[in-house]
């Protein structure tokens, strides 16, 4: 009787940030780019993958000056909804505008 052969899977559709490397006869191995590997328990990879996000989400903006024109009178504030007023073609905050007006 010839010897039994094996059946190399391979580990297509998951991610390799979900896997760990492992022996090719481990149980559960699949053969990936980098070499034979096992697939992580999810939470653990979930959490991993959420951590490594939020981490490059955190980047730092540099201050900006905001031009004075951008600047409602009003509020002193960055104007939001910006609306022009008709008489004086002076531009505030719309919901500025309202509350000064009384509405």
């Amino acid at each position: 009787m010839p010897p039994k052969r094996s059946r190399t899977r391979y580990g297509h559709g998951i991610p390799i940030d979900f896997m760990v490397p492992a022996l090719s006869d481990a149980p559960g191995a699949v053969l990936t780019k980098y070499g034979y590997a096992v697939v992580k328990k999810d939470a653990e990879a979930y959490v991993e993958a959420a951590e490594r996000k939020s981490k490059q989400a955190k980047v730092e903006l540099p201050e900006i000056e905001v031009p004075t024109n951008f600047i409602c009178p009003i509020c002193d504030e960055v104007m939001t909804d910006a609306v022009k007023t008709s008489c004086c073609a002076t531009h505030f905050c719309d919901s500025c505008k309202l509350s000064s007006l009384g509405f």
